[in-house]
């Protein structure tokens, strides 16, 4: 608030001792040190001493304490509140996770990026006798993370099989339920994620790593929703086999799909007409490799990491800084995706070694992460991380 009141100030003309030896230290070489010390307090004294008329304010910023903040921070010390800052971070990521989003998916090779086309056997004959190639879905998909279950997150995924016209109305669709328990590995309170199978399992042969990364921030996020707009996300789902010659896991792609809030969550009882949706993005221009490059390398002004804990679950890290990663790994592969995306892999098949870092590009000079590793076939660390220019 605002204060109005008055103060007075008084300055003993002779300095204090601790004073006189502080300025004589940093005084040059001089015989008249003491005396030119003593000359500069007379003059200070005068003209500091007096009464002064004013007005103060003080404003106590809504944010977090320090102490806090300072746990969220790429620098977070060890903290004795870290249960109590993740179930803080789980609750508001469950808000802005969860609700009906409709989009549009494309997947690619993970090798130089390009599209891979839809499946022959959801496109109509009749694109098929034109000999036109599909290669972008119309999606919805219902999240749901509730406050009260930590670390549970369950997704229903549905593409729109292509139709010519609208006779169909979009009401013809694939569906892929998809359930998280145990699998959630790292949370942000701006609704991003990290989500994969604790240990791969050799003997199924398949496993999906996902990625979520919102394209704005919580305070923007708050700013769309006053301002009647739709915040938006990018989910990352990279699917892992097992090849059947090597027996080894490989990366066989990489499926994207950029998404658009469209209302709480219904259980998606709802299905989008064949005219709504979002336009596909699979023939737009991948991100630039030096600009994908450069992004990677900033520095993080938010990380929140979780580690394997001994209980074989996962809880945030009371390090994260330890945990962020630095530049691109020299070994791993690089692929260039549209919508300013990155992906750098390395899978080393034989000792069950897996890094996927995903990265995105928003604007000049922001940058969002998203990262997993796998050790000897177990996951050990997941982070969520960005860098706001």
């Amino acid at each position: 608030g605002e204060w109005e009141g008055a103060t007075a100030s008084r300055v003993h003309r002779a300095a204090p001792k601790r004073v006189r030896k502080c300025m004589s230290a940093s005084a040059p070489a001089s015989t008249d040190t003491p005396q030119l010390a003593s000359q500069i307090w007379s003059q200070f004294a005068e003209r500091a001493s007096g009464e002064w008329e004013g007005a103060t304010a003080s404003r106590v910023h809504r944010a977090a304490p320090k102490r806090v903040r300072k746990c969220m921070s790429a620098s977070a010390p060890a903290s004795t509140d870290t249960p109590q800052l993740a179930s803080q971070i789980w609750s508001q990521f469950a808000e802005r996770a969860s609700g009906e989003w409709e989009g549009a998916t494309a997947s690619f090779n993970p090798q130089g990026g390009q599209p891979i086309p839809i499946d022959p056997y959801y496109v109509p004959q009749a694109f098929r006798d034109w000999g036109v190639e599909l290669y972008d879905w119309q999606t919805t998909c219902s999240t749901l993370a509730e406050a009260e279950k930590q670390g549970s997150l369950k997704n229903i995924c549905r593409c729109m099989m292509p139709t010519v016209g609208c006779e169909a109305d979009a009401v013809a669709f694939t569906e892929e339920a998809q359930a998280t328990d145990g699998g959630l590995c790292a949370v942000a309170p701006d609704g991003g994620y990290v989500a994969g199978p604790l240990q791969l399992d050799v003997e199924d042969g398949r496993a999906r790593v996902e990625f979520c990364l919102p394209l704005a921030p919580v305070a923007q996020q708050q700013q769309q929703q006053m301002e009647g707009q739709k915040r938006e996300r990018v989910r990352v789902v990279n699917r892992l086999q097992v090849n059947w010659q090597s027996k080894q896991w490989e990366l066989s792609r990489v499926e994207v799909h950029k998404e658009r809030y469209d209302g709480p969550f219904k259980g998606q009882i709802d299905l989008c007409g064949c005219g709504g949706g979002m336009p596909g993005f699979s023939q737009s221009e991948p991100v630039v490799e030096e600009r994908a490059k450069s992004a990677g390398a900033w520095p993080l002004t938010n990380v929140w990491a979780y580690d394997k804990d001994p209980q074989g679950g996962f809880q945030l890290s009371e390090s994260p800084h330890a945990s962020a990663p630095n530049a691109a790994h020299q070994s791993t592969m690089l692929t260039l995706l549209p919508l300013g995306l990155a992906l750098q892999s390395s899978v080393e098949g034989d000792k069950g070694e897996v890094f996927l870092q995903l990265s995105m590009v928003v604007g000049e000079r922001g940058n969002r992460m998203a990262m997993c590793s796998y050790v000897g076939g177990q996951m050990q660390r997941a982070i969520m991380g960005c860098h706001e220019g």
